[in-house]
């Protein structure tokens, strides 16, 4: 598995965590705050980089959204960094994160300007808060869409984020409940003093008041009882797809870190397993595959492309079906274990090659799992798994009723007669899905971006 994230349109995420070249035990020199206010704060200072890095990371995700106001979290995060020169916005389903790098001399400034912009939440002057026109987000394809409506059973994981997001009277109220300093993490990573920044962070944020926690998000996905399958037709489809999802655990969980190896083993590389069986052997052009970073249980996610246009499913998923059965009957061999840790080491290099890299990943560490040692612990916990550990998961969470797949076939045409939808349960299914053009989506530092 490599870098990815999830939200699909298509992204997928994985985990890695460590600079190229540097050892596994070495350690992050990472300096830890929390205001009386509930504002967290994670310094990673680095005396050889050039500039300082900010990632501004709030409890603030697409979970969060209201079923009548969906892609309020990125429209509210562009709206807001709009306001804050040098800072980029963007949302998952997870937290809305506002970063950027700065000249050291030019931090204090940044802070101030975040800070000011928060005090409005909960005032009358927030109404006068607008996204920007431009770069309204990722959108999600109608299969992703299906995908996670299959998958969970709450509505906050039961859609993705992104989207141009509701009208500009939707922003305020989000702003006033998401934004706050107790769902704050501020990461601030590369060239500052620590007592110098601890001491400016203090004196800009104090001042902000707490205010009320938002309500818990449901996290819960649909119990392992049967299969859930859905079949739709894409007009912007050239050939079949197959998208798959497994649900699996929390992100903090320890198989978790199985599931990213025995991702790695199934499509990570030409001698991949699933490469092996469908690409290579012809019956697909492409095969993707991930775990998502998730508070609620995490789905190991998969897609195939077919080969061509009148390409049959059904020889695809039986081939699937073969590898999973052999991956729960047998263990990865050496070589395939060592191909995947030696994936996640280079992920995990290329998550820290810039201080923003660093302030981002540790800001999502300490947003979802309140842990900025995960920092340095990820990857020697992905290092550590085992064959037999690869084993006993696919066993667990490999099996037929714990999956949801969604068939998606081209259709010629365009337009609302060009689209249909269908699955084995249509109560359930045949409930709206907004077809959306292809895009990108993120979901922390490390992606596969799928077009």
């Amino acid at each position: 598995m490599t870098p990815r994230a999830a939200g699909w349109t298509l992204v997928f995420l994985s985990l890695h965590c460590l600079a190229s070249g540097v050892a596994a035990d070495a350690r992050t020199v990472v300096h830890e705050d929390r205001l009386g206010n509930g504002l967290r704060i994670a310094l990673a200072p680095d005396p050889a980089a050039s500039v300082v890095a900010v990632s501004a990371s709030f409890d603030a995700g697409s979970r969060n959204e209201a079923a009548a106001a969906l892609g309020s979290a990125g429209r509210t995060a562009r709206a807001v960094a709009a306001r804050v020169p040098g800072l980029e916005a963007s949302a998952n389903q997870e937290r809305a994160v506002l970063s950027g790098s700065f000249a050291p001399r030019d931090l204090p400034r940044a802070l101030e300007s975040l800070a000011a912009v928060m005090r409005l939440a909960c005032r009358p002057e927030a109404a006068e808060l607008a996204a920007p026109p431009a770069g309204s987000g990722p959108l999600a394809s109608e299969a992703d869409v299906a995908l996670l409506r299959l998958s969970y059973a709450s509505f906050s994981y039961a859609h993705p984020a992104g989207g141009a997001g509701p009208d500009r009277g939707a922003i305020a109220p989000f702003f006033c409940r998401h934004y706050a300093p107790n769902t704050l993490v501020l990461a601030i990573a590369g060239r500052f003093e620590t007592k110098t920044a601890l001491r400016l962070a203090r004196t800009v944020f104090t001042s902000l008041r707490r205010r009320r926690s938002p309500p818990p998000v449901a996290t819960g996905a649909r119990p392992p009882s049967a299969e859930r399958r859905l079949t739709l037709n894409d007009p912007g489809l050239q050939a079949p797809r197959i998208y798959v999802s497994y649900v699996t655990v929390r992100a903090d969980q320890p198989d978790w870190y199985a599931l990213n190896i025995l991702a790695d083993a199934l499509g990570n590389g030409e001698g991949s397993r699933m490469q092996r069986a469908l690409v290579a052997a012809g019956l697909a052009s492409r095969f993707l595959e991930g775990m998502t970073e998730n508070r609620a249980p995490s789905l190991l996610r998969m897609r195939v492309d077919l080969s061509g246009p009148t390409a049959d499913p059904a020889p695809v998923e039986e081939a699937m079906d073969r590898e999973l059965a052999r991956l729960r009957e047998e263990p990865i061999t050496p070589a395939e274990l060592e191909s995947a840790r030696e994936s996640e080491r280079s992920a995990a290099a290329e998550s820290r090659k810039t201080s923003l890299d660093v302030a981002n990943t540790l800001s999502r560490f300490v947003t979802y799992f309140d842990d900025a040692k995960r920092l340095d612990g990820e990857l020697p916990r992905l290092l550590a798994v085992t064959a037999e550990d690869v084993r006993r998961v696919a066993r667990r969470y490999l099996v037929k009723e714990n999956r949801a797949v969604v068939v998606a076939r081209p259709w010629p045409g365009s337009g609302p007669a060009a689209r249909g939808l269908c699955c084995e349960d249509p109560g359930r299914c045949r409930e709206s899905v907004v077809k959306a053009p292809p895009g990108r989506s993120r979901r922390g530092a490390r992606l596969r971006v799928w077009p």
